[in-house]
């Protein structure tokens, strides 16, 4: 007879999800990943006409694999961070914008060291609807007109910076992750 009490059986009919929160509430001698395969398989062998899927099994290991992972294990390295300084213009801004395919850039001071903030596409696009609004033109073409004097404005003067986090890289990559949906911040900047 084992000392090891193993978990009630989860009834045939239940989602998925309560099965997969249930093994883990009780069993807690065994390892996650171990609770993880066990999981999956109770629900093919419970529910064989229930296929989860290749893609949705890999999905959920790579959870599991992430809650693994430090924030220095995910961080863009300093050397391919694609920032803006604030003293340039918002001209500069839209074409750092177009050459780095992202939605978010981090904005320095003087130095990368020096990180004010970040931008997001969204607020230079609204930035950019109310400049242009602001200056209509007598022609009633469609779109947005905005004027050199609004695009060579410095970008710390733009009034469009959001806040970053700033995170130590032993931090674990979950625990960011949840950080940053709690402050509805989007960005976290590796401190040293």
């Amino acid at each position: 007879m084992s000392n090891e009490t193993t978990p009630p059986p989860v009834p045939v009919g239940e989602g998925f999800l309560r099965k997969f929160l249930s093994k883990f509430s009780v069993s807690r001698d065994k390892g996650l990943r171990e609770d993880m395969e066990n999981v999956i398989e109770t629900h093919q062998a419970q529910n064989p006409q229930d296929d989860l899927g290749q893609e949705t099994r890999s999905m959920m290991r790579n959870l599991i694999k992430f809650s693994d992972l430090r924030v220095d294990d995910v961080m863009v390295p300093r050397a391919d961070i694609i920032a803006i300084e604030d003293s340039l213009t918002m001209r500069d801004l839209l074409a750092k914008f177009n050459e780095a395919n992202h939605s978010r850039l981090p904005v320095y001071r003087e130095t990368l060291d020096d990180v004010a903030g970040m931008i997001h596409v969204k607020d230079f696009m609204r930035w950019m609807s109310v400049r242009g609004a602001k200056s209509k033109t007598k022609t009633k073409t469609p779109g947005i007109n905005i004027s050199a004097k609004d695009l060579a404005l410095p970008v710390k003067q733009s009034g469009i910076y959001r806040e970053v986090l700033f995170v130590p890289p032993s931090m674990p990559a979950a625990d960011l992750l949840l950080k940053m949906q709690a402050t509805h911040i989007h960005m976290g900047i590796v401190i040293d």
